[in-house]
Order: structure tokens, then sequence, then C-alpha cells
């Protein structure tokens, strides 16, 4: 049953109809369910209905939310997956934003930044780069051990991921112990390299967090 509504409600139509047939609930307690497949197809759907605005006002109201972030360190790849999607498109709004985080989603969140999966790994760079545009979360972000991981992505990967990687280091610049942890890590080569990127964004970015860095004055760039 949930394979065929998660199925479905990639439909908005049929979404709407799930949610006007009281379906949210039923959704929420199939996550609390042992087997991993049941709970993927239930967050699957999940992920489908926070898409419409009214549809997600039900997820959260229900409890939805908290159920999501609770799920986010299962060892099940298609459930981190479809948590984190539903939560990315949550994490736009700043009132899911302080939700998310009074949850206990930022420590979750920054281990999946670790992930072999390119989805799940990009996803949770993608949430992690919303919450550190609020600077109550920032230091949540740092504390949590993100400065490493976000790091490692700028270094290792490309593409759509290392921007959003980047930007989110560009917004936690601000931040003291992120700062420690740049002036004490490899990813100052990574950080002059992009210097040299054709993305202007990039670039801006890049020297953003260079500027800052050049405020220490423990700290030499050559």
């Amino acid at each position: 049953a949930a394979f065929a509504i998660a199925f479905l409600t990639e439909n908005e139509s049929v979404a709407g109809r799930v949610v006007a047939l009281n379906g949210v609930a039923p959704l929420i307690n199939l996550l609390e369910i042992e087997d991993l497949d049941t709970r993927a197809n239930a967050s699957l759907a999940l992920a489908n209905l926070v898409i419409n605005d009214e549809n997600k006002e039900h997820v959260v109201f229900l409890g939805g939310l908290d159920q999501l972030v609770h799920l986010l360190p299962s060892s099940h790849v298609r459930v981190q997956r479809n948590c984190a999607k539903a939560l990315a498109t949550l994490a736009i709004y700043e009132e899911y934003q302080s939700q998310i985080v009074a949850k206990g989603g930022i420590p979750p969140l920054v281990d999946l930044l670790r992930s072999s999966n390119e989805e799940v790994c990009t996803t949770a760079t993608a949430i992690i780069s919303l919450l550190s545009e609020n600077g109550q979360y920032k230091d949540g972000i740092v504390k949590a051990g993100g400065i490493g991981p976000l790091l490692s992505i700028l270094m290792e990967q490309d593409g759509m991921v290392q921007a959003i990687a980047l930007e989110a280091l560009s917004n936690l610049s601000s931040e003291e112990e992120c700062l420690d942890a740049l002036a004490e890590a490899a990813g100052l080569d990574a950080l002059v390299r992009l210097l040299t990127s054709e993305d202007g964004d990039i670039v801006c970015d890049v020297a953003k967090i260079i500027a800052n860095l050049c405020q220490r004055s423990d700290l030499q760039i050559a």
C-alpha cells in the first residue's frame, strides 16, 4: 500500500486527494514500522506531499517533520534520501527550519554530508546551506562538525554539490570556530584553486571566505 501511495502521490491532484481523505496521519504512522521498505515508501510519499504548500502544513501539523528528522540516521539509503528530500522542501521556510533544528536535525544532516550516495549527500548539503543562511544556526552546524565534511565535498567533488558546499562555508565563515577549522585544514589550497573558476558566484564565495580568514592575525595566506 505504501509503495502504491508513494507512486501515486507524484501526481499533485492525487496527493491532494490523499490529504483530503485524511491519509497523512496513516503515512506518518508507517514511518514507525520496522520494515525499511515500508519506511522508504512512506517517506517518499510524504516528500511528494510537502511540495504543495497546503499539504506541507498538514504533514508538519500531524508530526511528520519530527518523524522525518528522527529517521535521518537510518541505515537504509532510500529512507535517508526520502527523508532528506522532504526536509529540503520544508527547509526553504524559516518556520520549518527552526523545527528541524529544534528536533535535533543538524547532527544527522552533518553525518549525511559524508554519504557515498550522491543524492543523499547533495540534498543534505542543500539543507545545511539553507540553515547556514540563518545566524541562529551557524554555531550549531560548526559544533556538530559540519566544516570537515563540507571541506571534503569542496576538495573531492565538483558541480552542483561543490557549489552548494562552498555557499554553506561562505555563510559559516563569519563564525570564529569555522575559521579555526578552515585555518587548520588543507581546504585553503582548494579555496585558492577555485579562485580561477569561470563561475562568478563561486569566485565571490571563495573571496569572502579568504577575506574572513585574512582577518586572523595568526594566519598567513601565501
